[in-house]
C-alpha cells in the first residue's frame, strides 16, 4: 500500500512541476491565453490538453490561465465573428441573445447560419494570434528568465 502511494505521490509531483523552466511556463501562459480566446467555444480545454501534452507544458498552469481568460473569449466571440463576416463580405447582426435564441429555437439552421461567420472568426482569430502571443509570451519569459537568475544568484550567497 505505501508503495502505491509512493508511486502516487511521485506521479503528482511530476504533472505538477512539468514544464518548469521560464521558456515552458511562459508558452503555456502565451498558449493558454491565446487559445483560451478562441472563436470556438467548447473547445478550449481539448485543445489546450493536447499541446500541453505535445509539448510537455504545465497541465494546470495552461488550463488555470484558459479559465481565467474565459469571460474574454465570450467577450471577443461576437466582434471575431462580425470581423470575419465583414471580410467575407457577408452581413452578421446578431447579438448574443439572438444566437442563443436562433440555437434554441433552430439548432440546425443556426448552426448553417453560424458556420460561415465562425469559420472566417477563426481566420481572423488566426491572424491576430502571432501578435498576441508575442506580447503575451516574451515579457513573461525575461520576467521569469530574470527572477530565475535573480533566484539562483542568491542561491549561491547562502
Amino acid at each position: 500500500m505505501k508503495e502505491h502511494l509512493g508511486k502516487l505521490r511521485t506521479t503528482f509531483v511530476s504533472f505538477f512541476s512539468q514544464g518548469i523552466s521560464p521558456q515552458k511556463l511562459s508558452l503555456a501562459i502565451a498558449i493558454g491565453f491565446c487559445i483560451g480566446i478562441i472563436p470556438i467555444l467548447g473547445a478550449t480545454t481539448l485543445l489546450c490538453t493536447g499541446i500541453a501534452l505535445v509539448f510537455r507544458l504545465n497541465m494546470p498552469l495552461i488550463q488555470a490561465v484558459n479559465y481565467v481568460v474565459y469571460p474574454l473569449q465570450l467577450l471577443l466571440f461576437i466582434p471575431f465573428l462580425k470581423a470575419g463576416t465583414f471580410i467575407s463580405g457577408q452581413q452578421f447582426n446578431y447579438s448574443l441573445t439572438e444566437i442563443q435564441f436562433l440555437i434554441q429555437h433552430d439548432l440546425w439552421n443556426s448552426i448553417l447560419k453560424l458556420m460561415y461567420a465562425n469559420v472566417f472568426g477563426f481566420l481572423i482569430w488566426l491572424i491576430s494570434t502571432p501578435i498576441l502571443f508575442a506580447f503575451i509570451y516574451f515579457p513573461f519569459y525575461f520576467t521569469l528568465k530574470g527572477l530565475e537568475k535573480k533566484r539562483s544568484t542568491n542561491s549561491i550567497k547562502l
